[in-house]
C-alpha cells in the first residue's frame, strides 16, 4: 500500500502555500512566536501569519522585541560557555530547543479531549483499517465467539495504552461510556492469550502511512522523510537479585519513528547494533538519523542498496565500502535534527514506566503501545492542521 505523494508538476511549482493561524491572539500571547531563534528548524509550518486581537503601541513592540533579542543573545552566550566546558564527544550537534509554540497549542488542545473523544478516535481508526488488515492478517482477536464487538474491544485496549491506565480503570471507563460491561480479568486474558499481533503490527504501519498522507497533503512531504532510530531502556517495577546487588530490571526496545510527527514506523525488542531489518520498511529517499551505536556495516549496506540517505557519526571508516559511503554523507546539521525526535520516547514508551507486566508479555504490550502512540500522533496531526488556514498564492 503506497502513500500518495505530491505531483511535481508545473502547477505545484507555480504556487506557494501560505498558512494563517485561525485564532487571533492578543499581542502578549503572540510573543512566544516571535522568538524565532529558539524554534526548531524541523517544524511545520515554518512561516505563518498571526492576526492580533489588539494593536500594541510602537513603544510596546520595541520594548518586547528588545527583551527577546537580549534574552536570546544572553541564552546563546551562556549556552556556548556551557558547551565549551564539555568534551567533543559530549557536545550537542544542535543547541536549539525542540518544541515550537504551535506544538504547545497542539498539546493544549489534546489535553482538552475527553476519554470519550479518545475512544471514538481510536474506534474510528480501527474501523477504517480493519478491511485491509483482515484481508492480510485475519481477525485481530482469536475468539471463537463473543457477545462483544471485537473492534470495540480492540479500541478499548488501545485506549488503555493511550491513557496509561490499568484494567480496573479500563473496566470502569467502559461502563461509564456505556460501551460494554466487561470484566477486567477477561480483558487481561484477551491481551495475554487472544491477540493477533501481526494485525496490530499492521495497524501501526497503516496509521503511520495515514499520518504521512494527512500531514503531508497539508504541510508538504519533504520533512516527513526524516526518520530516527534509537533504543531505550524502560525500568520495570521489580528487581533482579541474581547479582551481588539488587538492580531494577529493564525492558530494552529499539524503535524507528518520524521525527516530525513522532509516529512509530518499526520496532523490536532488544538493543541490537544491526538494525538493517528496519530499513526494509523505509522507502527510497528517506533520511535516517541514528547515533554512533548503530555504526555497523550491515546497516549502511542496506541503506546503500535501498538508496536511503543515512546520517550516523562514524569514527574510523578504513574498512567497509558502505561505511566509507555513509561517512561521506554525514552532515552535522542534519544529524542534529535527532534532538527534535528524542522527545518521542517520552511520548511513546517512557510514560509506561515502571513496567508492571510479566516479561513474557513484552512483545504484546510494546506492539499495543506502538499502535496506541500512532493513534495519538494522528490526533495531534489533525489538531495541528485544524489550527491553520491554507492559502495558495501564485509565485
Amino acid at each position: 500500500m503506497e502513500v500518495a505523494q505530491p505531483n511535481n508538476n508545473k502547477e505545484d511549482v507555480a504556487y506557494k502555500s501560505l498558512y494563517i493561524l485561525k485564532e487571533p491572539l492578543p499581542f502578549r500571547k503572540a510573543v512566544p512566536f516571535l522568538r524565532v531563534r529558539t524554534i526548531p528548524v524541523l517544524t511545520a509550518p515554518e512561516e505563518y501569519i498571526i492576526f492580533l486581537k489588539d494593536v500594541p503601541s510602537e513603544r510596546e513592540v520595541i520594548e518586547v522585541m528588545s527583551e527577546i533579542a537580549v534574552f536570546e543573545l544572553v541564552s546563546e552566550i551562556l549556552g556556548e560557555e556551557k558547551r565549551a566546558k564539555r568534551t567533543d564527544k559530549k557536545k550537542p550537534y544542535r543547541a536549539r530547543k525542540t518544541r515550537d509554540p504551535v506544538s504547545r497549542r497542539v498539546e493544549s488542545r489534546y489535553a482538552q479531549l475527553t476519554d470519550k473523544d479518545i475512544y471514538e478516535n481510536a474506534l474510528s481508526a480501527v474501523i477504517r483499517m480493519t478491511p485491509v488488515l483482515n484481508s492480510l492478517f485475519g481477525r485481530p482477536l482469536k475468539l471463537t465467539r463473543s457477545r462483544y464487538d471485537p473492534l470495540v474491544i480492540v479500541a478499548l485496549l488501545l485506549v488503555k495504552l493511550i491513557l496509561c491506565i490499568g484494567y480496573r480503570k479500563l473496566e470502569k471507563l467502559a461502563k461509564s461510556l456505556k460501551i460494554a460491561d466487561i470484566r477486567k480479568s477477561w480483558l487481561n486474558k484477551i491481551v495475554t492469550k487472544k491477540l493477533n499481533l501481526a494485525w496490530f503490527w499492521g495497524l501501526t504501519v497503516l496509521l503511520d502511512m495515514e499520518i504521512e498522507a494527512v500531514y503531508g497533503e497539508f504541510f508538504g512531504f519533504d520533512k516527513l522523510k526524516f526518520t530516527m532510530i534509537d533504543g531505550t531502556k524502560l525500568k520495570r517495577a521489580y528487581y533482579d537479585y541474581s547479582g551481588e546487588t539488587a538492580k531494577k530490571k529493564t525492558l530494552d526496545i529499539t524503535v524507528s519513528f518520524r521525527v516530525l510527527t513522532s509516529s512509530v514506523r518499526t520496532f523490536e525488542l532488544g538493543l541490537p547494533a544491526d538494525v538493517s531489518t528496519h530499513f526494509k520498511a523505509f522507502r527510497k529517499g528517506d533520511i535516517i538519523l541514528m547515533d554512533g551505536f548503530y555504526d555497523a556495516e550491515a546497516n549502511f549496506e542496506e541503506a546503500w542498496f535501498r538508496e536511503i540517505e543515512v546520517h550516523c557519526p562514524i569514527g574510523n571508516a578504513r574498512r567497509g565500502a558502505a561505511r566509507k559511503w555513509a561517512k561521506s554523507l554525514f552532515n552535522k546539521k542534519i544529524y542534529g535534527y535527532r534532538k527534535v525526535g528524542e522527545k518521542s520516547f517520552t511520548l511513546v514508551f517512557t510514560r509506561l514506566e515502571p513496567i508492571t507486566w510479566h516479561e513474557s508479555n513484552d512483545l504484546i504490550y510494546v506492539t499495543l503501545a506502538a499502535a496506541a502512540n500512532n493513534i495519538k500522533a494522528l490526533i495531534r496531526a489533525k489538531i495541528r492542521i485544524n489550527l491553520f488556514y491554507k492559502v495558495k498564492l501564485r509565485r
